[in-house]
């Protein structure tokens, strides 16, 4: 593992905020609905234990584990949705 994804499992591993909810008192629509595609995304995958890891007024990173496939080994995925990539997402 690189450093950059080996800091977002510790924070991952630390993280208490396994809701959007935990993460923001009132967090926004758009928010709302960026958590649950990815928890869509989680579950396309046979992810478990998505959680956010960063946040700040404007964005929130998130992480979860899923197994591979083939091997049944846990990987980690890590992600920080961005306006572009959240665009299409319905209302």
């Amino acid at each position: 593992m690189n450093k950059t994804m080996t800091n977002a499992y510790a924070r991952y591993n630390n993280s208490k905020m396994d809701t959007i909810y935990k993460a923001y008192k009132k967090p926004s629509a758009r928010k709302v609905r960026v958590w649950h595609h990815w928890m869509e995304a989680c579950a396309m995958l046979n992810g478990r234990n998505m959680k956010v890891i960063g946040k700040n007024c404007n964005m929130f990173s998130l992480g979860f584990e899923y197994p591979d496939p083939k091997t049944g080994v846990l990987n980690f995925m890590y992600v920080t949705p961005t306006k572009e990539m959240t665009a299409e997402i319905p209302v």
